[in-house]
């Protein structure tokens, strides 16, 4: 195992999900991950249609795969280099409000799973506004890679706008494929627990159990994006 790896790895044990460390962890925090984690090592969810609807969108034309360090971007970045190692991964950074603890993700995603990477800037004004369209807010990433066509990690549960667009559209939409659309969160949590992705330190920042750990957010600080399940006061906590 890498040395990146092995540092991180005694938190879980060799072969774990590698939850990146944080200052702001604590005690009854890591108690709760712990036990989670247990949970999510006996569950391996398909991964067959994920990777399929991949395959079909890189075998389209160009594309790159979309990413923000979150545990969604993380699957889907691990899946898309197990079927096209050659598609860039690209980060529009929310200049200036980045979450900590991206870097790190990044930093040892990259390390194991090397891909070609870009990342753009992007306003935090431009990226939290919900009056901007997707196309605005991704035109950095379309401008670096010369396509706008992205694979995403947008998932139906994650909230009402999404599953209507999923019913719609299903996992695929004119510039955009979704192929973690019908995951569930447990599917997504264990999915780094049994292959050893790396997992941002945000989702064990629970409160000891006070914040459910799939409503915790890795995306830009502040700004009008997902104000819902309390965001302002975990960010205040933590």
């Amino acid at each position: 195992m890498p040395a990146t790896l092995l540092a991180f790895a005694a938190i879980h044990g060799a072969g774990g999900s590698v939850l990146i460390p944080s200052s702001r962890h604590r005690p009854e925090d890591i108690d709760l991950w712990r036990d989670q984690f247990e949970a999510d090592c006996l569950r391996e969810p398909p991964l067959e249609k994920a990777l399929y609807e991949i395959e079909r969108f890189v075998s389209e034309g160009p594309c790159y795969c979309s990413v923000s360090w979150g545990k969604d971007s993380v699957v889907v970045a691990w899946l898309t280099w197990r079927v096209s190692p050659a598609t860039p991964l690209v980060w529009v950074r929310p200049s200036g409000a980045a979450c900590p603890g991206c870097d790190a993700v990044r930093d040892v995603f990259l390390a194991n799973w090397p891909m070609e990477y870009f990342e753009p800037g992007c306003p935090m004004e431009v990226w939290n506004d919900p009056a901007i369209s997707n196309a605005v807010a991704f035109q950095p990433a379309t401008d670096v890679v010369g396509t706008d066509r992205r694979i995403v990690g947008v998932r139906a549960c994650e909230s009402g706008v999404r599953k209507i667009s999923m019913r719609t559209h299903g996992l695929a939409t004119r510039n955009s494929r979704r192929p973690l659309g019908w995951m569930s969160e447990q599917d997504i949590f264990s999915i780094p627990a049994v292959h050893g992705l790396p997992t941002h330190p945000n989702y064990a920042m629970n409160g000891g159990g006070r914040w459910d750990r799939s409503r915790i957010r890795v995306a830009s600080i502040g700004g009008q994006w997902g104000d819902q399940f309390g965001r302002r006061e975990w960010e205040a906590e933590y």
